[in-house]
């Protein structure tokens, strides 16, 4: 054998007698959220630019479809403090598209009374749980849940301060008792312990409440917590526990990346706090069942509010930009007049809510193609040219051919009418 080739062969030998060095770590990533509070989307108003349910479906979606082995989990309140029981219905149908792992309870879920949860919770496979919860005794609600991820098992508890039920109605008081975990939590943590290799804590308690359970109890690798509505851009470290917490009103879904070692350790970690930018897609079936919601809202309030006039159905609403082309000097005069700063006046007044002020600060409010709000129909914000000047779909497309309506007084005073 040539020497050139005997050189070769020795210098194979080690590759071949010796496994190629691997990583040993295993990488799981945590979706998280908290503090949903019943927020179907968001209006985009100033100061609230992040959308919420609908971008959170096809973002959780989508990101699973690529990261199948991610857990994805929610500390409580993700229905909303209000009365208004149609949209925290809808938000729970909501969270039924999103394939949660657990979710914890908070005070917010009992504020339309315990018999309203139960409802809703009796038909639904979502993975509730509550350690410390004693009443109501609500059917399938687990104390503890065991999740296997790439052969890691993920021990998760949930608890709720009593105290954040310190101002709730007597009526919700009457009807919920949580029972104080402090004595409790620790061998409860030490028996997941014995089942588990990570254990996570869904804490209802506070951002300083959660640097407290860190402090004073052992075995928790993950906090995920809530209520306080902290909005955490990275995670803290306290001891040897993780405590994150993102925001309120479904603005972030926050992501938590472990690096697990062969012992089933935590080796390192990473996060952030995603948010719901504008820019990305909304879910169709969730802007479906929100233009159903702020439909039955415009119904309602049509029948309280004589002066909700929509534009004729025999006519298109637009935005002034697709006017433009044809009509430039017009949309240059529109553009610097008060219709086109219309809905501004509202925001100043915290009115930008309410259907009486915009059926006449938008365009084609009242209508099902109308204004909704600034996520989804951002073009129809303001007073724009078609809410005035009666346009068919034919002069869009041939505007020779197809006149625009002429102004009458009507028109004007369907808002000015004083």
């Amino acid at each position: 054998m040539k020497p050139y080739f005997i050189n070769q062969l020795l210098f194979l030998i080690p590759f071949m007698v010796c496994p190629i060095a691997v990583s040993a770590e295993t990488e799981i990533s945590i979706l998280y959220t908290n503090n949903t509070n019943g927020a179907l989307e968001n209006c985009l108003c100033p100061g609230k630019a992040y959308g919420s349910l609908e971008k959170r479906v096809l973002y959780i979606r989508e990101w699973f479809e690529d990261n199948p082995n991610s857990l994805l989990l929610d500390a409580g309140d993700f229905l909303s403090p209000t009365r208004n029981a149609l949209k925290d219905s809808i938000a729970f149908r909501i969270y039924e598209m999103m394939a949660y792992d657990a979710i914890g309870l908070g005070d917010q879920e009992f504020f339309k009374g315990a018999q309203f949860f139960s409802d809703l919770m009796e038909s639904s496979s979502l993975p509730f749980i509550s350690t410390n919860l004693e009443k109501p005794n609500l059917a399938d609600l687990k104390r503890e849940i065991v999740i296997v991820r790439n052969g890691i098992k993920f021990g998760v508890l949930s608890v709720i301060d009593p105290g954040v039920f310190l101002f709730y109605p007597k009526r919700v008081k009457d009807e919920v008792a949580v029972s104080d975990f402090s004595s409790t939590l620790q061998s409860q943590i030490d028996q997941l312990k014995e089942k588990s290799d990570i254990v996570i804590l869904l804490s209802h308690n506070g951002i300083d409440a959660d640097r407290q359970i860190a402090q004073s109890y052992t075995g928790i690798d993950v906090i995920v917590g809530s209520h306080t509505q902290t909005v955490k851009e990275e995670p803290e470290v306290v001891g040897e526990t993780i405590i994150v917490q993102g925001g309120k009103d479904g603005y972030y879904v926050g992501h938590l990346t472990l690096q697990i070692d062969s012992e089933k350790n935590i080796a390192s970690h990473e996060g952030e706090l995603i948010p719901m930018d504008i820019s990305l897609t909304n879910e169709p079936a969730v802007v479906g069942m929100i233009v159903d919601y702020n439909r039955i809202g415009r119904e309602r309030a049509g029948s309280r509010v004589e002066r909700i006039v929509p534009v004729p159905a025999e006519f298109v609403v637009s935005s002034s930009e697709a006017c433009a082309s044809c009509h430039s000097s017009e949309y240059d005069h529109w553009k610097v007049s008060r219709h086109a700063a219309s809905l501004k006046t509202l925001k100043s007044e915290h009115k930008e809510k309410s259907p009486e002020c915009l059926a006449c600060h938008t365009t084609g409010f009242g209508r099902d193609d109308g204004y909704l709000n600034y996520n989804i129909t951002s073009g129809l914000k303001n007073v724009n040219c078609t809410e005035c000047h009666y346009a068919s779909a034919g002069h869009l497309a041939e505007p020779a051919a197809f006149v625009t309506e002429t102004i009458e007084e009507a028109n004007c005073l369907r808002c000015h009418d004083e």
